[in-house]
């Protein structure tokens, strides 16, 4: 699984109308990872990153490895669940 930054997301362009694969590439320290996820899955990321804000967001693609390839590639963006406060009534 590789998890790119939701800024990074939320800054793709592509167009409605082009192909319905969109090329994504994610540098790592050993080198660049190329995928094609699908443009669907890119507008929704990138909605919920608007909605939510890049801080409160956690994007992961989820794929299989294969070289310099991720091979089957979904990009997931989800919201980050909040810290619950401290409850003076926590039974330990």
């Amino acid at each position: 699984m590789a998890v790119p930054y939701p800024e990074s997301v939320a800054a793709i362009s592509w167009p409605h109308g082009q192909p319905s694969r969109v090329p994504l590439t994610i540098e790592l320290p050993e080198g660049k990872v190329t995928a094609e996820i699908a443009a669907k899955s890119l507008r929704r990321a990138q909605q919920t990153i608007q909605a939510e804000g890049p801080d409160n967001v956690a994007v992961m693609v989820q794929c299989r490895l294969d070289g310099t390839k991720l091979v089957g590639a979904r990009l997931i963006a989800q919201a980050k669940a909040e810290k619950a406060a401290p409850s003076d009534d926590a039974v330990f």
